[in-house]
């Protein structure tokens, strides 16, 4: 479970936040796109399994799942269909699933026998990574903030359709996005008190939506309010199987 989680980590940080415009744009139109994007993959896999550097068995990990990950996305952008939303959902999450599964397949190597520890001199920084319970929150807050766009994206083209299209995946309203999101989970996480703020974040959105109606004068785009409801919803649901996760896989 050790090495699983932090390779999970990894793929979720290279396939959302660190897989960029410019990064998405050069997979979509050459093979060199979709290398690049593996390599950030695998240096985010590396980074997160120092401890296991000495292990020849971890750099042939390494290389098969990146392997497999670039050549599913050469495969992927000839076949894929921006212009059908729903199609496309579903091939997004054919596509995670698959990866996941291959990053699973750790499981049946020796490295997941092997489960570091900190040593007593180490920084009280690496006690962080050091920590199953704390990387399954950071796997679900990249998911849930970064991949949860493209499930708000979806919700607003097939339940209550905005146009111009795309508009939700452009800043500022991709940016308003992330940092309401991120603000969602914190507050969930921390709980108590701190729920009473999310009426506020709530009402924040009436004010950025009113703002940007009267900057962009309906031209550029045009933001949501559902988008709000949509992110909380999914945050909420990221929170609620990060629950479960972390009392059924982890603490027992």
């Amino acid at each position: 479970m050790f090495l699983f989680l932090r390779f999970l980590l990894a793929h979720f940080i290279a396939d959302f936040p660190l897989q960029t415009d410019f990064v998405y744009r050069s997979k979509r139109m050459n093979k060199w796109g979709g290398l690049l994007h593996g390599t950030i993959l695998a240096l985010c896999m590396a980074a997160l399994s120092f401890p296991f550097w000495d292990y020849f068995q971890l750099w042939a990990f390494i290389a098969f799942v990146c392997g497999t990950h670039i050549i599913l996305d050469w495969k992927k952008n000839s076949i894929k269909d921006e212009s059908k939303v729903f199609k496309s959902l579903m091939l997004f999450i054919f596509d995670q699933i698959f990866h996941i599964t291959i990053i699973s397949l750790v499981f049946l190597t020796p490295l997941t026998s092997i489960t570091p520890l900190p040593s007593s001199n180490s920084p009280a920084l690496f006690s962080i990574y050091f920590d199953n319970v704390i990387i399954s929150q950071a796997i679900v807050f990249v998911v849930v903030v970064f991949g949860g766009m493209l499930a708000i994206y979806f919700c607003e083209q097939k339940i209550f359709p905005i146009k111009p299209r795309k508009q939700l995946l452009q800043s500022p309203e991709k940016t308003y996005g992330i940092v309401e999101r991120s603000l969602f989970f914190i507050i969930l996480c921390k709980g108590g008190l701190a729920l009473l703020l999310i009426p506020a974040l709530v009402v924040l959105r009436i004010f950025y939506i009113s703002r940007e109606l009267k900057k962009f004068k309906l031209k550029r785009f045009k933001p949501s309010f559902l988008a709000t409801i949509y992110g909380l919803i999914i945050t909420l649901s990221g929170w609620i199987f990060l629950k479960a996760f972390i009392k059924l896989a982890i603490v027992n």
